[in-house]
């Protein structure tokens, strides 16, 4: 896990390192199926929990790396190539991870490391319980009879350090067929690895797996005399002992005791024990009142934001407003334009008519005023056209003269029907508009422009 990088930074690092000791001193870092397959069911739950458990090493990586469960899935699927990208060669083995877990279950070596870890009689198919025991006997099986450990050709390398004592423990050997990475590079040395040329790389490996191994063996050791103070006491918030787990793993300075007090019976005094779960609830409280703060926070922002994209959207839609009466403007003023040249246009031709109805309506004045005031002189010159009005006319009756008049002008009107301006002026100013229906046009635009602007 750890050269997978799903480990704390710390154990990713050391971890790497120590498969490029293992590769310089040309000897193989191998993995054995059934690890692999450990590793895809570790991941395989975090993928069906939607995340890893709280104080977990693969916690810690999960947030460091930004990990999701869709990442997760990919490194699951592509795990084989991914191990052997950073230097471990996949071990052929003929037997089915299946078939390996069903011989193990009812061994007693898988019974004996299921009870030493949970203090009673328990099942005998936990898979890891399985994976251990079985681990131990195929290293025991492919060194052989070697007794030399000069000669010892294979190690299963863990943390693990109660493991590693019941391997010696149940077999009783003087050599071990695990060992921890605080040893891995004594034992290259003792197998004559030409390791001087890294020397000052190989003493940080050394020290650091070293670290590492006694951090491991320490931490669970408290938290086994705390938690047994714990279940006495039923102090069994699942909280409070996940964040004292955490802090003791990650050697927080909360829930360590000073120099002189820091050995392993006083984990298990009341005082300390009973002082260590009020700080937890303590941390717990302060970070669930921050987590509160935080989400606060962000509602607000949230809050703020979405006034903000309300009020941005307002003043673009008062931008994008001024911007279309501007641009009505600009048109108005072009239309006007146009049709100022076209009204000119206009009016020059209509002059010509106006002209001639301002003749007609003289004209019509004219002869009024003839039969008004010489209605005798003009009768020889009537009665050539209508006879029966000279005998109306000499009588000079005023009343008769205009009755006259009408007559003669409706009649000298029906027969030059539609040459008269007084009467078909209207008819004059729609043959030059359908002559020019640009004009109608610009008038149409000009209004709806004023339409757009006043609903703006």
């Amino acid at each position: 896990m750890g050269c997978l990088d799903l480990s704390y930074e710390k154990t990713t690092k050391y971890s790497q390192e120590l498969v490029r000791v293992i590769k310089f001193s040309n000897s193989k870092a191998c993995i054995h199926p059934i690890t692999l397959n450990e590793i895809k069911q570790i991941i395989r739950g975090v993928e069906m929990d939607g995340c890893p458990r709280c104080g977990t090493p693969i916690n810690e990586a999960f947030e460091r790396r930004a990990l999701t469960c869709t990442k997760l899935a990919d490194i699951r699927i592509n795990l084989e190539s991914l191990i052997q990208e950073v230097g471990i060669e996949i071990f052929s083995e003929t037997k089915d991870v299946v078939e390996i877990q069903k011989e193990y279950r009812g061994k007693s070596i898988v019974k004996k490391l299921g009870e030493r870890r949970s203090g009673m009689v328990v099942a005998d198919n936990n898979p890891r319980d399985i994976h251990d025991a079985y681990m131990i006997d195929f290293v025991r099986r492919v060194r052989g009879k070697d007794s030399i450990r000069e000669k010892i050709k294979a190690y299963f390398v863990t943390m693990n350090a109660d493991l590693v004592k019941f391997s010696v423990e149940y077999y009783s050997s003087s050599i071990n067929a695990l060992i921890e990475p605080s040893s891995v590079v004594l034992d290259l040395w003792l197998h004559g690895a030409n390791l001087q040329s890294q020397v000052g790389q190989l003493s940080l490996t050394e020290t650091m797996s070293r670290c590492l191994a006694f951090n491991e063996q320490s931490a669970t050791t408290k938290i086994r005399q705390i938690f047994a103070y714990y279940d006495n006491e039923e102090m069994n918030d699942p909280r409070v002992r996940q964040e004292i787990v955490t802090g003791i793993m990650v050697r927080s300075n909360k829930y360590l005791l000073s120099e002189d007090d820091n050995n392993q019976s006083n984990y298990n005094s009341s005082i300390v024990a009973s002082r260590l779960y009020k700080q937890a609830e303590q941390d717990i409280k302060q970070r669930d009142q921050s987590v509160v703060e935080m989400q606060n926070l962000r509602e607000e922002n949230t809050r703020v934001s979405t006034k903000n994209e309300s009020l941005e959207a307002k003043l673009n839609e008062i931008e994008e407003k001024e911007q279309s009466r501007r641009n009505l403007k600009e048109e108005r003023k072009k239309v006007q334009e146009d049709l100022a040249k076209l009204s000119t246009q206009r009016r020059r031709a209509m002059s010509w008519i106006y002209f001639e109805l301002a003749i007609e309506i003289v004209v019509n004045v004219l002869v009024l005023v003839l039969f008004i005031f010489f209605p005798i002189k003009i009768a020889p010159f009537i009665s050539v056209w209508k006879p029966d009005l000279k005998p109306v006319l000499e009588e000079a009756n005023l009343g008769k003269c205009l009755v006259a008049w009408l007559l003669v002008v409706g009649c000298l009107y029906t027969v030059l029907h539609g040459k008269s301006r007084i009467f078909a002026l209207k008819k004059f100013q729609k043959a030059w508009d359908d002559e020019h229906p640009l004009y109608n046009q610009k008038n149409d635009k000009l209004k709806e422009i004023e339409r757009k602007l006043e609903e703006l």
